[in-house]
């Protein structure tokens, strides 16, 4: 049990913007949860925790973060919010030269386990009077082809698609689901 009533979820904590996002907010005094597959050193302090999984593994994912987002949804939250900061660039080919093995290992990476992470996130903290925030890591490719990068353009595309779904069927005043576009 989360005896903090400020709360944030984020993946790919290990290192770059995620581990910048989960040490801003521990500073801030929000404890953070981590996913990613490698450790997190930061998240041992300040009463933060760290999930090692492979977002490439959308059924372990769930597996990990379902029990878990039951349990916090029995938390007396103000704040609690979702940053889905993981994503893989590759594989980098023209569509036409791409395996499907590495399509598929990109799309659970950079598509399916936000989704997943979402589904359960407004599943489980439907009824929480707090402040929801769901934010969601994209970039320019979402918007602009990149030749070589289909996959990352088609699947930062989904993502925002996926935000702005979320944003329409949750106009409550304390809900946000944004895209953040860094760069």
């Amino acid at each position: 049990m989360i005896h903090n009533t400020k709360l944030a979820l984020i993946t790919g904590v290990s290192r770059g913007l995620g581990k910048s996002i989960a040490i801003q907010l521990m500073e801030a005094g929000y404890t953070v949860i981590g996913f990613s597959r490698k450790a997190s050193i930061s998240l041992n302090q300040n009463h933060s925790r760290f999930y090692p999984v492979d977002l490439n593994n959308p059924k372990q994912l769930q597996e990990i973060t379902e029990p878990l987002f039951e349990e916090l949804a029995q938390s007396p939250l103000e704040k609690i919010y979702l940053v889905n900061n993981a994503a893989t660039a590759s594989p980098v080919n023209i569509i036409g030269n791409l395996r499907l093995s590495e399509f598929e290992e990109h799309l659970a990476i950079n598509l399916t386990s936000p989704m997943i992470l979402c589904q359960l996130f407004c599943h489980y903290f439907k009824d929480i009077s707090g402040e929801r925030r769901i934010i969601n890591i994209s970039s320019g490719a979402a918007q602009t082809p990149v030749p070589g990068s289909g996959s990352y353009c088609v699947s930062k595309a989904g993502l925002e698609m996926l935000t702005r779904i979320i944003a329409a069927e949750y106009p409550q005043k304390n809900f946000y689901c944004i895209v953040v576009r860094p760069g």
